[in-house]
């Protein structure tokens, strides 16, 4: 009985990781890869936006960060940051780039393990530009019977960020602050678009071979 308790809790183990570990062969493996944008000259006036007092910063406990891009060759570990050259929206980052009134924010991707619902964990992400604004935030990747994204973001305009403010702070004032909340279900290799009248999200997952 001990024997079996030992090798279950080490696969468990396992999953979160080296990504290539015996004990992670038959658990799915995904590429995520997430192109964040905003539209900076959009009119706030014309929206009905949700009182700043629900517009909290975002703190989630089981939140967890990004490992950096691997230095060295070999296999990614789960939620390792992915390098550039690996990037699959090349061609939407570049759409954005040329039209006049949206502003790539943040493009990143990272492998990771498909989990249930109960081991799912949220994926910190932030960043942002001077003319686009800030971003900050969590995307959570489910799989149940099909892939679900969960996305939880909250976004600055550009006026609103504080020149001498550090970037941990920068989503602390109540005000001007503006929520992205919501859950799809995705087919694996399509790319999703989450959308907010001032920002948006493109996001492709793609199994890993």
């Amino acid at each position: 009985m001990f024997r079996t308790l030992f090798r279950s809790l080490a696969l468990s183990a396992g999953l979160l990781l080296a990504l290539p570990a015996a004990a992670a062969d038959k658990q799915p493996i995904y590429d995520v890869e997430a192109l964040v944008f905003a539209r900076p000259s959009a009119d706030t006036r014309v929206e009905h936006w949700p009182d700043r007092s629900e517009l909290s910063p975002h703190q989630d406990e089981n939140a967890r960060s990004l490992l950096p891009v691997r230095s060295a060759p070999g296999e990614p570990q789960a939620f390792q940051r992915l390098p550039e050259e690996t990037l699959r929206l090349a061609r939407e980052y570049q759409r954005l780039v040329d039209a006049p009134d949206l502003e790539p924010l943040l493009h990143l991707a990272w492998v990771q393990p498909g989990l249930g619902r109960d081991n799912a964990v949220p994926v910190v992400i932030e960043g942002g530009t001077e003319p686009g604004g800030h971003v900050e935030g969590t995307l959570r990747v489910i799989l149940a019977r099909y892939l679900h994204v969960e996305a939880d973001l909250r976004y600055r305009r550009p006026e609103d960020v504080r020149d001498d403010a550090e970037i941990g702070d920068v989503l602390d004032a109540p005000h001007d602050l503006y929520r992205l909340k919501e859950s799809r279900r995705m087919r694996s290799k399509e790319i999703h678009y989450l959308d907010h009248p001032l920002f948006g999200v493109v996001i492709v997952i793609t199994p890993r071979v």
